[in-house]
């Protein structure tokens, strides 16, 4: 499933779920699909994820470990890594954007699938006008039929073809957990991934511990380079090529132009040579 950001998206909202970032002496890792999230705890040293043998150097977030974990320092998208020590310093190693409300503008820091990796939750804004023909509703005077939000969509966007232009939409959701999406798909948050509502996304990994190829995997979404989008979640090999968006694939001497390609079918989000064939 390939998703788009065209449209004027106004933020996103955890719809009715329920989680926290459990991360704590014990060991435990982050937890499940949710709203707000918390996070226990004390961090220490910049190493990288625990057993793995190197960290991850991350180009705008922070890198973090308890004690325990192996250094290193490798070069990968934006994100952040940290691990809980645990009995005889082992621990969960998680992944993400963010380690807590606090490192987010919404204050709500969540993962994307139950102990995968974290992401801030964007707070959506409700549609205040009534301008287009396309609307499906108004605020005040034209409601949803069912009481549902009214946001300004696209609530799903989707990278192929024409742009839809921005218009009013009930927010219904289109999943209420994986199994209700086809193999290799989550059901994503609203909030998440670009999404207004919860969605079907793709997902080759949802853990870390899935991402075994190479030292130092990370289960993470990674853009469409056509529309800078959410493709969804990929196995990311920093020290392997991986990349999470174009800014992490740099031109070289001998390719002035590159981009991050997720590929399906591998699983896996690497950075290719020349430039990407898009949609028209």
């Amino acid at each position: 499933m390939r998703l788009l950001t065209y449209g004027l998206l106004s933020g996103f909202l955890s719809l009715g779920c329920s989680s926290a970032v459990a991360l704590t002496g014990t060991g435990s890792g982050a937890g499940g699909y949710g709203g707000a999230a918390g996070t226990t705890g004390s961090w220490t040293g910049s190493g990288g994820a625990s057993g793995t043998g190197g960290g991850l150097q991350l180009s705008s977030g922070a890198t973090s470990s308890a004690s325990g974990s192996a250094s290193g320092s490798t070069a990968a998208s934006s994100g952040a890594t940290s691990s809980a020590s645990g009995a005889g310093g082992g621990g969960v190693s998680t992944s993400g954007d963010c380690m807590s409300g606090s490192d987010c503008p919404s204050g709500q820091c969540v993962a994307v699938t139950p102990g995968g990796f974290n992401v801030c939750l964007v707070a959506l804004t409700p549609a205040t006008t009534c301008t287009s023909a396309l609307d499906q509703c108004c605020p005040a005077t034209s409601p949803c039929p069912d009481k549902e939000a009214c946001y300004l969509g696209p609530l799903v966007p989707v990278c192929a073809g024409v742009a839809m232009a921005p218009h009013n939409q009930c927010a219904v959701d289109q999943c209420a957990k994986d199994a209700d999406c086809a193999a290799n798909q989550i059901c994503a948050l609203a909030g998440t991934f670009g999404l207004e509502i919860r969605a079907c996304v793709a997902a080759s990994c949802k853990l870390d511990t899935d991402c075994t190829a190479h030292a130092g995997g990370m289960c993470a979404p990674a853009q469409d380079p056509c529309c800078a989008a959410s493709d969804g979640l990929f196995c990311v090999y920093p020290g392997n090529g991986g990349c999470r968006s174009d800014a992490d694939c740099p031109p070289t001497s001998g390719h002035p132009t590159r981009y991050c390609s997720p590929d399906s079918a591998a699983g896996i989000a690497s950075c290719q040579d020349g430039g990407p064939i898009c949609p028209a």
